[in-house]
């Protein structure tokens, strides 16, 4: 399985699993100049849109998955959402978000989800994301 092949199916099961636990996806692999998105979600519970990175490996060899999530994909994500939500929305403000992080390990028999929620609790930049 390629790389490319391993990303898209990790994707669909993260959607999957998110959409099982009450999400309502509305974009996957969301692409801006500066930035991209794999998935946004929206969570009706809290009225609060989720931005979410998942991370598929075949193997732990490279390191723990957590390790791969940088404060520039963070700073990438945060401008994408800001475009996303202004354009393809239409919004005239950026809405309530949170970031959370889908990764998905490979190395065994059946792929294992671990779905961190909230990572990023506020945006310096522009301080839309709803307190913890």
């Amino acid at each position: 399985m390629s790389s490319n092949s391993l990303g898209d199916t990790g994707e669909a099961l993260a959607r999957e699993y998110l959409e099982e636990q009450g999400l309502q996806c509305c974009t996957q692999q969301y692409h801006s100049q500066g930035g991209e998105i794999d998935l946004i979600c929206y969570d009706a519970t809290s009225d609060t849109y989720v931005l979410v990175e998942v991370k598929s490996r075949r193997s732990r060899r490279y390191g723990q998955l957590q390790e791969s999530i940088t404060r520039q994909k963070i700073a990438r994500m945060l401008h994408a959402a800001e475009r996303y939500f202004l354009t393809e929305l239409e919004r005239q403000e950026v809405p309530y978000f949170r970031i959370d992080i889908v990764f998905i390990d490979y190395s065994g028999d059946t792929p294992i989800i671990d779905w961190l929620p909230n990572i990023a609790l506020e945006d310096e930049s522009t301080g839309s994301s709803r307190p913890g």
